[in-house]
């Protein structure tokens, strides 16, 4: 792809509420002038590989996981740090294991022998950390009565949670957090109950053959971003701090985690 050709830019996998949008695609447009690369901001509602694939991909969320199953073949622009004191500055996150705000459940393991939910086997925050988790808690039995999934998105995990097709769900940490800034009533039908171990957070990242020159600008303006005041409300809103270089070797946890599940023959959230 040449340094002239159109490009799109896409905050899928944040995009939790109108305001959150909104909030996401202010920062991509200040990204897009700092970096002089033209930008199309668009809505993309279909599956999140579809998204990945096409060739004209600027600027895109894309979860770690699907990153290192591909080869690492999309080039990486930044990644956001998260305002969650949990992540202590770093660009990180969790899957926040959820359960409704009226459920009698205290713990983790106040869930256990009823039924988990997750989203898909590409997910990091849905699928492979509380997979990993529960493994890592010991005693090599299933912990769940059922295990039900693919529910696709958080958002479709959360839906499965308020309807009681579920009793528990893995939910990526920087998501929940913009749904209680941006859809607070919404967000307090959830309570969180416990939480994995931080792994790498998704990273911005274009298509494959975007060209050097391109990314370099996009990478050096998306770290600069959080310097710009009239910036900051939009920060605040998406629960961000800054945006940091991506450190593709960091991301190797999510393939450990991966392996030691798989080795231990576990092939779900359970």
């Amino acid at each position: 792809m040449t340094g002239t050709a159109p490009l799109i830019a896409c905050s899928r996998m944040y995009d939790v509420s109108d305001p959150a949008r909104r909030a996401w695609w202010t920062l991509f447009a200040a990204l897009a002038q700092a970096a002089a690369v033209p930008l199309q901001l668009v809505v993309h509602d279909g599956p999140l590989e579809v998204l990945w694939a096409r060739p004209d991909l600027g600027c895109a969320f894309l979860c770690g996981r699907p990153w290192l199953l591909s080869g690492r073949r999309h080039v990486p622009i930044a990644a956001p740090v998260p305002a969650d004191p949990g992540c202590a500055g770093r660009p990180v996150y969790r899957s926040d294991f959820v359960v409704r705000a009226d459920a009698p459940f205290r713990s983790l393991a106040d869930t256990f022998g009823h039924s988990i939910g997750w989203s898909v086997a590409h997910s990091q925050s849905g699928f492979n950390a509380p997979r990993h988790h529960l493994m890592a808690m010991g005693g090599g039995a299933r912990r769940y009565r059922r295990s039900i999934g693919p529910l696709d998105t958080p958002w479709g995990c959360l839906t499965a949670l308020r309807d009681g097709r579920v009793d528990v769900v893995p939910v990526d940490s920087l998501f929940l957090e913009i749904g209680r800034r941006t859809r607070p009533d919404t967000f307090a039908a959830f309570r969180t109950v416990a939480g994995t171990a931080p792994t790498p957070i998704p990273l911005l990242a274009g298509a494959p053959d975007l060209a050097p020159e391109t990314a370099a600008r996009l990478r050096a303006a998306c770290v600069a971003l959080h310097r710009g005041p009239d910036l900051q409300p939009a920060f605040d809103c998406l629960g961000i701090l800054r945006f940091d270089p991506v450190d593709p070797a960091a991301y190797q946890v999510i393939a450990r985690q991966a392996a030691e599940a798989e080795a231990a023959g576990v092939t779900m959230p359970e």
